[in-house]
Parts: structure tokens; C-alpha cells; sequence
């Protein structure tokens, strides 16, 4: 995420020599990164392991899937890093076309090693390393093709790669800080549906999923946002940028807003399709408001993480999503005795709202920065 705002800003600026350094930057950290991961996979199994507590065989189940697919991290972790660099540049398509195939991949390698070779779990990981180093080499051979104009190779070398790196770093701690207060929520409110009874636990996990599917539409502006923002800063249009972000706000509220019709007219439809059990169905409607209501309180705080991507004002997004959980973990210890599990979406509808009006407060720092 930290190297699309920098590409766009570079993008914008016309410098064509830090776009090329962004790109041999990202994809020598995320090699080192994949490789630190496949050493110490041990530990990270056996810590995975200590947390998810799961069953014996299971466990085995994953170790054995776990032990081929981490073989792929090189692969995974370099393709979310030239992803951001491709979105900076902005080509989302590649990025999609490269999902789309290594799925398609994944479902053939899958029937092939599990059907036809009968290699069971281990099949299943090997398909999916196999399609990820596809899927990776694919990205190279795009960048090489498409963009041998722009990449200067004698900035490939060590030296030039570390100038600046430090600030890199900076700019992706936040955004790890910023990711983890959004997993730590998630996780939290996963957990405290399971800690009430398994009805509660499938309702939440079902009604999450409507979450999910708006969020799918808002990440799309949330990526224009990142590079719309980052080209015209880095151009110095700011007025330029200015009524970008208003025109990118008015299409976030108004897929917002029909998304949240979608909801309010076809939401017992919809749930008809992702549970056929009429009991969680049933039980289910009592909470289907937080879900239509959410759209029209959380285009914000999607739109407005692009924008600071974009602007590389991670260290303002940090301390938004910081907030947001104080204020999510408070309200559910205060509202859940209440109102018990509408007290958790209560919660989460604070948290999403909190996130957009921090933000909103501090947008005037991406005029001035």
C-alpha cells in the first residue's frame, strides 16, 4: 500500500528515476521479506498453531498444507508489492487480469494434482504456489514490456535503493499499525459473537459478509483515490486535487447510498442466499438494519484511506484507526451489557463513523503538505 502513494506522487512529478527506484525498492524488500518468512516458518507455524488451537488432525491437515505453500511467499508477498507500484503508475488492470488468472489457475492445478494425481492437501498447496509464481512473472513481464521507457536499470543497485528507505519504512509501519487496529476489530468482534452462542456467531458472520460486499465497491475508489491523489500532488495541483477528491466523494456516497437500498429492498433475499438455515434467516432480521445502515456512515473512512495513501499521510490514518477502536472496544464494554449483541454492531457502526469524521477534520493537512 506504502509504494502506491510514492509511485503516483513520482508519477505526477514526472521522475521517472524514483519511479524506477520505487520498483527495485519494493521488489528487493518484499524478496527479503519472502525469504525471512520461509526461514523462520517453524516459529510462525508453532505460533499460529498456540493461538488457533484447533484440532489434532486438523492441525496436521495444515502443517502439511502450510509446509508446501510457504514456498510461495517470495511470489505472494512480491506481488502486493508491485501491485501498489502498478496502482501508483495507474494500472489497476494488471493487477486484476493477475488475480483472475491465478485463480483460474488455481481451480485447474487443483483438479490436476488432487483429482488426476490424487495428492490431496498437498496438491491444493502446490496448484496455488505454482500459480502465484505465474501470476508473479507475469506482473515482471508486463512491467518489462509496457513500462521499459519509464524504468532506468542503473538505478538497480543497493545504493541507490536504500536512499530514502527509511522514510518507506516509516510510511508502511503506519500502515501496518493501521491495518492491525482494523484486524484487532474484526477479530475482537468475531470473538465476542462466538463468546455469546453459535447462533449469534453465524448471524454476525453471515451479516459481515454484506460488509464485505460493499466494501469490495468502495476498495475501487479507495485505489483511485490513492492514485488520482498522489499523481496531482506530486504535480502540484492542488486546486486540481481538490475537487478530484469532492468528485470521488460524490460517487463513494452515491454507490453508497444504492448499495444501501439494495439492502433495505432485498436484504431477506439476499440472506436467502448465503444461509439456507431458516432458523439463523429468521433470527437474522432482528439486525439487518446495522447492515443497511452501515454504506451510508463508512464511504468515508474508505475513501479518505485512499486519499491518505495517496498523499502518504499515513502517520494521520494511523492515529484515525487508533481512535476508531478505542472507541469501538469502549462502546461495546459500555453498550454490550445493554443491548447485548446489537451492542457490538453499535460498536462498529461508531468505529466506521469515527474513522470518516477524524479523517474529514484532518484533510485540510493534504493542502499544505
Amino acid at each position: 500500500m506504502g509504494a502506491s502513494g510514492l509511485t503516483a506522487q513520482a508519477l505526477g512529478a514526472n521522475n521517472n528515476n524514483e519511479i524506477s527506484i520505487l520498483l527495485f525498492r519494493v521488489a528487493f524488500l518484499a524478496l527479503i521479506g519472502g525469504v525471512v518468512i520461509f526461514l523462520l516458518q517453524s516459529p510462525i507455524f508453532y505460533v499460529a498453531g498456540f493461538f488457533i488451537d484447533a484440532d489434532p488432525q486438523i492441525m496436521n491437515l495444515t502443517q502439511t498444507y502450510f509446509k508446501t505453500r510457504i514456498y510461495s511467499a517470495p511470489a505472494t508477498i512480491g506481488m502486493y508489492a508491485i501491485s501498489g507500484w502498478l496502482i501508483g503508475m495507474h494500472n489497476s488492470i494488471t493487477p486484476m487480469i493477475t488475480s483472475i488468472m491465478i485463480n483460474i489457475l488455481n481451480i485447474v492445478l487443483n483438479f490436476i494434482f488432487v483429482i488426476y494425481f490424487d495428492m490431496l492437501i498437498e496438491g491444493v498447496a502446490l496448484g496455488t504456489v505454482i500459480a502465484e509464481y505465474i501470476g508473479f512473472f507475469f506482473m515482471l513481464w508486463v512491467i518489462n514490456r509496457k513500462y521499459k521507457n519509464v524504468i532506468n536499470f542503473k538505478y538497480l543497485n543497493y545504493n541507490k535503493i536504500k536512499i530514502g528507505i527509511t522514510n518507506f519504512f516509516k510510511i508502511n509501519a503506519n500502515i501496518y499499525i493501521r491495518t492491525l487496529m482494523v484486524i484487532l476489530v474484526m477479530s475482537f468482534f468475531t470473538s465476542k459473537s462466538a463468546g455469546q452462542n453459535t447462533e449469534i456467531l453465524a448471524i454476525n458472520s453471515i451479516l459481515l459478509q454484506y460488509f464485505l460486499l460493499y466494501s469490495f465497491f468502495l476498495d475501487g475508489f479507495a485505489y483511485a483515490a490513492e492514485a488520482i491523489t498522489g499523481k496531482l500532488l506530486g504535480a502540484g495541483k492542488l486546486l486540481i486535487m481538490r475537487d478530484a477528491i469532492k468528485k470521488i466523494f460524490l460517487w463513494g456516497i452515491g454507490i453508497s447510498c444504492l448499495i444501501s437500498l439494495l439492502f433495505f429492498i432485498g436484504d431477506r433475499y439476499i440472506i436467502r442466499i448465503l444461509t439456507d438455515d431458516k432458523t439463523v434467516i429468521y433470527k437474522s432480521y432482528e439486525y439487518l438494519i446495522w447492515v443497511k445502515l452501515i454504506p451510508l456512515v463508512a464511504f468515508a473512512a474508505f475513501i479518505w484511506d485512499g486519499i491518505y495513501i495517496g498523499a502518504t499521510l499515513t502517520k494521520e490514518m494511523r492515529n484515525s484507526l487508533i481512535l476508531a477502536a478505542i472507541v469501538f472496544f469502549t462502546l461495546y464494554y459500555i453498550l454490550f451489557p445493554i443491548f447485548q449483541n446489537h451492542g457490538i454492531w453499535m460498536a462498529f457502526f461508531a468505529y466506521m463513523l469515527t474513522r470518516g469524521i477524524y479523517q474529514t477534520l484532518l484533510s485540510k493537512k493534504l493542502y499544505y503538505k
